[in-house]
């Protein structure tokens, strides 16, 4: 299913949990700001990225465009070839510009704030 103007983000952020170190990977709709997919690992891998925007295409169609920052696993070929499969868009933001992403880490902060509770 395709859904055009639909535009989704992607970002990976690290997160504690029982004193180990692990990197969730999550994908959001910008429109209704729901989480499409989401997935917890051990390492920060490109198969990872891939995994979890598989799963959101699978659950919830393709959007037009998929933004994420410059991370290098949003660079790597594994990724863009998957977005290029299904005819999704890249966008990926500025350099050390955070607010282009602004909807992944204002849910990344909500997150941080509600485990440290």
């Amino acid at each position: 299913m395709r859904f055009p103007n639909q535009v989704w983000s992607t970002d990976v952020t690290y997160v504690q949990i029982g004193g180990r170190h692990m990197y969730l990977t999550a994908v959001i709709d910008w429109y209704s700001r729901y989480i499409v997919s989401w997935r917890l690992s051990d390492t920060m891998r490109a198969r990872e990225v891939v995994a979890c925007a598989r799963n959101a295409f699978e659950a919830r169609g393709t959007p037009s465009v998929m933004n994420s920052d410059q991370v290098s696993v949003f660079g790597s070929e594994e990724y863009v070839t998957l977005l290029e499969s299904r005819h999704v868009a890249q966008s990926m933001d500025g350099r050390a510009r955070w607010r282009d992403n602004v909807l992944m880490e204002v849910t990344y902060n909500s997150l941080r704030t509600l485990t440290a509770a």
